[in-house]
C-alpha cells in the first residue's frame, strides 16, 4: 500500500508537470505562436547544400540561421522563381522574395560565375526581411530612425540606396521599411551601433554579407560606368564629326562652284591676261584642295574611331545582355547608334 500510495504520488507529480508544461505552452502559443511554429518548421525543413553553403557564407548566427530554415527557403529556376514571386511584387529585377503569408523564401538560382555570391547575398536579405516580419512595432520604430538616418548620410553612390528607396516606396510603400531594414543590413558597411547591435543577432559576422555583396554589385557596377564613359565619349565624337562634315560639306561645294567657274574662265579666250596670274588662281584652288583632303581625312578618322567605339560598345551591349538574362532583370534596351 505504501509502495502504491508513493506510486500515485510519483505519477500525479509528473501529471502536475506535464499539465504545467502543456497549458504554459498552449499559453505561450496562444500569446505569441511564432516562435513555436517556427520550431516545428526547421524541425521539418531538409538541410540542402545549397542552403548550407549559403548560411556558411553569409556567417549567419545560430538566429540568423534559425530563421532562416524556418523561412523554408526554397531555390528555384528562373521560370518557377517568377511564378512564385510575381505574385508578391511587380519589380521585374528581384532576385528573392519573402512572402509574409506563408513565411516563406524563395531564391533565384544564379549560376553566371561572374556574379558569385549573388544567391547568398540575396538569401540573408530575404532572412533579414524574415526577421522583420518578427519585429515589433515599437522595437520597428526605434530602428526606422536609424534606418532613415543610414539613408539621408549614405554617400555611397554605387549603391544608390536613395534612388532604389524612393522607388520601392513608389512601388509598394507598405513593404519599404521591410526592405530597407534588408537593404541596409546587407549592403551598407558601416550603420552605426544600435543597428550593428541589431543586425549582430543575425550574423556572426555581418562584414562577410556587405562584402559579397560589393563583390556582386563589382561586375555590373564596372559594365555599367564603361558603357556610360563610352556613350559619352561616342556622343561627343558624334556631335563634332556632324559638325565638322556639315563645315567640310559646305566648303565642298563653294569649292566646286570655283572650280567650274576657274574652269569656264580658262577656256574662255582672254579670262585670264597672263599666265602668271593663271597659275596663281590655279595654285590656289589647289592649296584648298589639299586643305580640304586634309580635313577629310580628319573627318574619316574620327568616323573610324566612332565606328571602333560602336564595336566594342555592341560587345558590351552582349555582354550586359547576357548579365541581365543571368540576372533575371529586364533592362529598356539600349537605343540604336548609327555609324556616322
Amino acid at each position: 500500500m505504501k509502495h502504491r500510495y508513493r506510486g500515485v504520488i510519483i505519477g500525479g507529480s509528473l501529471g502536475l508537470v506535464f499539465a504545467i508544461l502543456f497549458y504554459g505552452l498552449v499559453g505561450y502559443f496562444v500569446l505569441d505562436p511564432r516562435p513555436v511554429a517556427d520550431q516545428l518548421r526547421v524541425w521539418k525543413f531538409t538541410l540542402t547544400a545549397a542552403v548550407t553553403e549559403q548560411i556558411h557564407r553569409d556567417q549567419m548566427s545560430p538566429e540568423g540561421r534559425f530563421l532562416y530554415l524556418a523561412s523554408l527557403p526554397q531555390v528555384e529556376s528562373k521560370r518557377a522563381f517568377n511564378q512564385t514571386c510575381s505574385a508578391v511584387t511587380t519589380d521585374t529585377s528581384i532576385l528573392g522574395c519573402y512572402i509574409e503569408s506563408t513565411k516563406r523564401i524563395y531564391l533565384y538560382h544564379e549560376t553566371d560565375v561572374r556574379l558569385d555570391g549573388t544567391e547568398e547575398v540575396m538569401g540573408a536579405h530575404e532572412m533579414l526581411r524574415a526577421a522583420w516580419d518578427r519585429t515589433s512595432p515599437a522595437e520597428r520604430k526605434t530602428l526606422l530612425v536609424q534606418l532613415d538616418r543610414v539613408l539621408a548620410t549614405n554617400d555611397d553612390k554605387d549603391l544608390k540606396l536613395s534612388d532604389r528607396m524612393t522607388a520601392i516606396r513608389h512601388d509598394d510603400p507598405t513593404d519599404a521599411d521591410a526592405e530597407l531594414y534588408a537593404l541596409v543590413g546587407t549592403e551598407v558597411p558601416n550603420v552605426g551601433t544600435v543597428l550593428d547591435k541589431n543586425y549582430a543577432q543575425y550574423f556572426a559576422k555581418r562584414s562577410v554579407v556587405t562584402a559579397l555583396s560589393a563583390h556582386t554589385n563589382a561586375y555590373v557596377i564596372a559594365l555599367a560606368k564603361k558603357v556610360d564613359a563610352l556613350t559619352t565619349t561616342m556622343d561627343t565624337l558624334n556631335t563634332t564629326i556632324d559638325t565638322e562634315a556639315t563645315a567640310f560639306n559646305a566648303a565642298v561645294s563653294t569649292f566646286g562652284s570655283d572650280v567650274t567657274s576657274f574652269n569656264a574662265r580658262a577656256e574662255r579666250p582672254g579670262g585670264f591676261s597672263s599666265q602668271r596670274q593663271f597659275n596663281v588662281a590655279r595654285q590656289a584652288l589647289i592649296d584648298r584642295q589639299s586643305a580640304l583632303q586634309a580635313t577629310a581625312d580628319q573627318i574619316n578618322g574620327q568616323v573610324d574611331e566612332f565606328n571602333a567605339d560602336l564595336t566594342r560598345l555592341n560587345a558590351l551591349s552582349k555582354t550586359a545582355a547576357s548579365l541581365v538574362k543571368s540576372l533575371n532583370v529586364e533592362l529598356e534596351p539600349l537605343p540604336d547608334v548609327l555609324s556616322a
